[in-house]
């Protein structure tokens, strides 16, 4: 941590406790009271002693480290978070991103969120943020290698009544498999190493700013760069959405890939069922997912089928679960052993009505990974996507058949992704990788291209607040694919559209040859914009505050996308166009400088009004149309890093038209 400034003004930061619990129930530990000092610095202000051949230390301004010999009798370990209790307005537990806002309110939080398990089938974020009454937010978690974690809210608790007597806040987080994550100390003996962020309560922060920060000392810590390809970044469209799988043919999935090639999509992304029965088949047919060979009937020459998305400009990306196995699969044969089993050796079957693997077993990672590998060796698709991790069984594999090397199913399932990132590295063209939402830790993502928010088809304000979360966690994020009824109308359609620009990468699962003519050209347009703002240097990360208000840099310039009607939008200085993605047609900016505006265009008519004329400082109301996009002189100067640190140069381009 640092000595600090005597001058600076120090306020309580909480305390935290430490203890390694070992198997015949002792424990050993110790706490530390911390203050946080006026620039924003964790101060240890006192602490009882540390145990010996262990470690305390600040490794950055908001965390601390915790280093501890690894010995085979420890349990787990645990850390608990104690601060006073205040009037709180918003919060964030431990999720996903999927179903944060369900325990956005305080008191849905106490009640729903007392206690929490991160697992393979929901890789939740270890951290709890707090906004509280008047402004400003305050954070705290923990960062370790992926692995399964306890996550319990003792204070307040709502069992039988609603306990807030203490007048505190307590979280407690236990690590658990702490041998499959133990590491090499500097004497090269094994150690178990975390870090405690306590993010200390900011005036002007909200709940996605301390999130960006808890994000940015994970990366730091575990050495994890989010980085994706440019391919990944351009619009994808998905047989899955307004189409059982069962109704799904080569000849369908071309039709709309030529649509997609004339609309500016060129990711077609073939989902699940393309070997067979899809999860919305009947509950009555069992699954026959596991053989991951092409559906005879459906997609009899899947080679044909690649070779004329190709030859359209277009990429093929592979929907695959490689622990999935089917009752009716011949995989259910051949590798029956190796499924997670009960005690009696009883593949245990989810509600989908299908088996896992075990990722706690070599011999099944190994299977899991021949499944990327076969199919890349027999295919030349340009990108997959890994899906079905929440579909793991709840039970811890029992099996009596098969051995297991891990303890941890988490550990086991970062490994294989890690082979199966080797495996598509090596291919000789660009591969795109798309994670999903419920199982992208900082590891995880790092290991992909993109991670997709949860499913929200019907729902994009639903998919934005998803997609919100995962710009915060500073992961490059590709929307759910997101569909309409045949009667939005194109302004319906453009805010749709625009939503996912302010979201991430534009995802579809329309069925293309239904669009009405409207339709149809809102899409070219928005999709022919979005590719100018590829060409000015935009990336997969945007920057959102509470105003409903995206931004979305690039090497000119801000793109500030409005999704909220009725707000007051700041306008940053470095803004070079504002849009206009909500179905109000007026918008209601400030500004603290004058600023020149160079015209106005609307996407939806494609019309651009050249002209020069001022935007005053101060709050100013301007009759803006849907899907317009109104675009301002800026002073270039350089930009540091974006979220993810990559850093960016002003380059001396127009604004994008």
């Amino acid at each position: 941590m640092g000595s600090s400034d005597s001058t600076a003004r120090h306020t309580a930061a909480g305390s935290v406790e430490v203890r390694a619990r070992r198997l015949d129930g002792t424990s050993v530990g110790f706490r530390a009271v911390l203050v946080a000092t006026g620039d924003g610095r964790l101060v240890v202000a006192d602490s009882t002693p540390v145990p010996t051949g262990w470690r305390f230390t600040g490794a950055a301004d908001e965390l601390l480290e915790v280093r501890l010999p690894a010995r085979p009798e420890l349990r787990d370990v645990s850390v608990v978070y104690t601060t006073t209790l205040d009037t709180l307005d918003h919060v964030v537990v431990p999720d996903t991103g999927r179903w944060h806002m369900n325990s956005s309110h305080p008191v849905s939080a106490w009640r729903f969120s007392g206690d929490l398990q991160v697992r393979a089938n929901s890789l939740k974020t270890p951290v709890y943020v707090f906004e509280r009454l008047g402004g400003g937010a305050s954070g705290v978690g923990v960062i370790a290698a992926p692995a399964e974690m306890d996550i319990t809210l003792h204070e307040p608790a709502s069992n039988r009544a609603l306990n807030v007597h203490f007048r505190r806040l307590r979280v407690e987080f236990t690590l658990l498999h702490l041998a499959d994550t133990a590491e090499a100390g500097d004497d090269g003996e094994a150690v178990h190493r975390f870090w405690i962020a306590v993010l200390p309560a900011s005036q002007h922060a909200d709940w996605r700013s301390v999130l960006r920060r808890f994000s940015a000392c994970e990366r730091l810590a575990l050495d994890v760069r989010c980085s994706t390809r440019p391919e990944a970044l351009e619009p994808h469209w998905c047989t899955g959405v307004d189409w059982s799988s069962e109704h799904v043919t080569q000849e369908l999935v071309l039709r709309n890939a030529r649509l997609a090639a004339e609309l500016g999509i060129p990711n077609i992304v073939i989902d699940d069922g393309w070997f067979g029965r899809g999860r919305d088949s009947s509950d009555d047919v069992p699954m026959d997912i596991g053989d991951w060979t092409p559906d005879p009937v459906k997609y009899p020459d899947l080679p044909w089928l690649i070779e004329s998305i190709h030859a359209l400009g277009s990429r093929v990306i592979i929907w695959c679960a490689p622990h999935a196995v089917g009752p009716a699969s011949a995989a259910f044969g051949r590798v029956g052993d190796l499924l997670v089993q009960d005690a009696h050796g009883a593949p245990i079957l989810n509600p989908a009505m299908f088996s896992s693997l075990c990722f706690r077993s070599e011999r099944a990672r190994r299977v899991m990974v021949d499944v990327v590998r076969d199919l890349f060796r027999r295919h030349p698709f340009d990108g997959v996507t890994y899906d079905l991790f929440d579909g793991l069984p709840s039970e811890e594999c029992e099996s009596p058949v098969h051995a297991h090397d891990l303890g941890s199913t988490i550990v086991g399932l970062h490994r294989v992704l890690a082979e199966c990132a080797a495996i598509t590295e090596a291919q000789p063209r660009p591969v795109v990788v798309e994670m999903k939402q419920d199982h992208a830790t900082a590891a995880i993502a790092g290991l992909g291209s993109v991670v997709r928010g949860g499913d929200s088809p019907y729902a994009s304000r639903t998919n934005l607040v998803r997609m919100d979360y995962l710009q915060a966690r500073g992961m490059p994020g590709l929307n759910d694919y997101q569909t309409f009824p045949r009667s939005a109308s194109p302004a319906e359609v453009c805010v749709i559209a625009l939503r996912m620009v302010a979201g991430g990468v534009p995802a579809w699962g329309r069925d293309l040859t239904a669009l009405d003519p409207g339709q149809r050209v809102c899409l070219l347009r928005v999709h022919r914009w979005y590719r100018a703002l590829l060409h000015h240097g935009a990336g997969a990360h945007r920057e959102s505050d509470r105003d409903g208000v995206l931004l979305l840099r690039t090497d000119v310039g801000v793109v500030l996308i409005c999704t909220e009607p009725g707000r007051v939008v700041t306008v940053p200085a470095d803004c070079c166009q504002i849009v206009n993605a909500t179905l109000s047609t007026e918008l209601v900016l400030r500004s603290e400088q004058k600023r020149t505006v160079l015209g106005t265009r609307s996407i939806l008519a494609e019309v651009c009004v050249p002209r020069l004329r001022s935007l005053p400082s101060g709050v100013h109301r301007l009759e803006l149309g849907t899907g317009s996009v109104l675009t301002l002189a800026v002073e270039l100067r350089p930009h540091p890093t974006d979220t993810d640190g990559d850093a960016r140069r002003p380059t001396g381009r127009t604004p994008p038209r």
